[in-house]
């Protein structure tokens, strides 16, 4: 699945919030999406939380890509250096 600036346009922002001084961010997007209920076997599940997180601190620049169905269920793949 892409994820574009086009596609995530179509989705309903939930959250977003950014730190200035550690360069910090998170998007978060309400999303029904079949290919991502089909990928996590959520065939069930009406909508998930997208988020896109991201820091450029002293610790390394990385970026996290979650997928929260509800609180007992989040799946979470991290991009480092």
């Amino acid at each position: 699945m892409t994820l574009n600036k086009e596609i995530l346009s179509k989705f309903k922002l939930k959250d977003t919030y950014y730190n200035r001084n550690s360069g910090g961010f998170d998007l978060e997007y309400i999303v029904k999406n079949e290919q991502i209920n089909e990928f996590l076997g959520l065939e069930n599940q009406p909508q998930v939380t997208l988020g896109f997180h991201g820091s450029n601190a002293n610790r390394g620049y990385y970026y996290t890509l979650t997928v929260e169905v509800d609180s007992d269920f989040k799946f979470v793949e991290r991009i480092s250096e």
